[in-house]
């Protein structure tokens, strides 16, 4: 991957920490919703305002179990501005339910156990260089820190928390959605912002799982 992501550093409230995302990279995540409303008519058919409206299932679940995601959502609409809602970020959040259901493979991803112990994990980009941001998040609560590379407007991807709790993402086929279950991108963060453990993340993925690869290890 040649392209060099910007990092941005989010802190405050689950919305304080979106309005910065969203106000820092606004011309990022404008950029990547075009791509996406292209990328979801190729492949899935459906133009944006369709596959906002499949998006949109998912709100009743992360409203009961991870309210201060949607706020965050909320905050990066709001501070990228030029008319974007809550509802658009949860679609690129939901980007890979929508319209990469039908690839066979994804990135390559490799963890190894050192002779001292220590666990690395390391992958490959095998996407899309553009419109990529890392962004360091300091909530104002007790959540952990965390840090990780993603699309702009995305809330997790590929990165590592305060604890040593570090998540990968390779995509694997399926045959279809599940909104009983958090989209991918949000249960990566999850497990940032709340494992402090490889136990306490596997706990999170065994209830809010649906299908991937999400290789994970901790410190």
């Amino acid at each position: 991957m040649a392209a060099k992501a910007r990092i941005i550093k989010c802190t405050g409230s689950p919305y304080e920490i979106g309005f910065s995302h969203g106000s820092s990279a606004s011309d990022e995540i404008h950029g990547n919703i075009g791509l996406y409303a292209d990328f979801f008519q190729d492949r899935a058919k459906i133009n944006w305002e369709q596959a906002r409206e499949r998006a949109s299932a998912y709100i009743p679940l992360l409203s009961a179990k991870y309210p201060e995601i949607l706020e965050e959502m909320k905050g990066i609409a709001d501070g990228a501005g030029k008319g974007l809602s809550m509802e658009d970020i949860l679609t690129l959040n939901a980007r890979s339910e929508l319209g990469l259901t039908n690839f066979a493979d994804g990135c390559t991803c490799i963890s190894q156990q050192g002779p001292e112990g220590r666990i690395f994990l390391a992958q490959n980009w095998d996407w899309l260089v553009v419109h990529l941001v890392v962004l360091h998040i300091i909530p104002s609560d007790s959540s952990l820190q965390m840090q990780f590379m993603c699309e702009a407007g995305l809330v997790g991807k590929i990165g590592l928390n305060s604890a040593g709790v570090g998540t990968l993402l390779n995509g694997i086929l399926a045959g279809a959605q599940s909104q009983d279950k958090f989209p991918i991108h949000v249960l990566l963060r999850r497990i940032l912002q709340f494992a402090s453990t490889f136990d306490e993340a596997l706990a999170i993925v065994e209830e809010q799982a649906a299908s991937s690869a999400l290789p994970t290890a901790a410190r």
